[in-house]
């Protein structure tokens, strides 16, 4: 598996607050930074989940990612004002300074989405069963 992640900047954003965004749901990855657009990869996506269990937005997240899921990657968009207070919230990526893009490469999205975000029935399911 392999995160990428990408943002805009603008002229007024300062960039070094989009990076810190983007480190701040995925501390582990490397970044580059270019004129206007901030590009990186990472291998780990815990925290990010981590965000989503502690904000208990696990179904959203998986409607949201089996939504943007194809044959190989799943793709959505964060809102990076949000990333900034190490906060997630998807969006369309249409948001008027942009958004943190995010690929993550899989072999099988179906069964990473199963494995990482059992929908909450399933995860009540296991916590009763433990």
């Amino acid at each position: 598996m392999k995160c990428l992640v990408s943002s805009p900047y603008g002229k007024t954003e300062d960039h070094e607050k989009v990076a810190q965004a983007i480190m701040n749901i995925f501390p582990e990855a490397i970044l580059e930074i270019e004129e206007g657009c901030i590009n990186g990869s990472t291998p780990d996506i815990d925290n990010f989940l981590k965000l989503i269990n502690q904000q208990r937005i696990r179904d959203t997240a998986r409607q949201v990612m089996h939504k943007g899921s194809s044959k190989n990657k799943i793709k959505f968009f964060l809102n990076k004002q949000v990333a900034y207070v190490s906060k997630v919230n998807f969006t369309d990526g249409n948001s008027v300074l942009g958004d943190i893009k995010v690929i993550i490469e899989v072999d099988d999205p179906d069964v990473l989405l199963d494995s990482i975000l059992p929908n909450n029935k399933d995860k009540e399911k296991m916590d009763l069963e433990d």
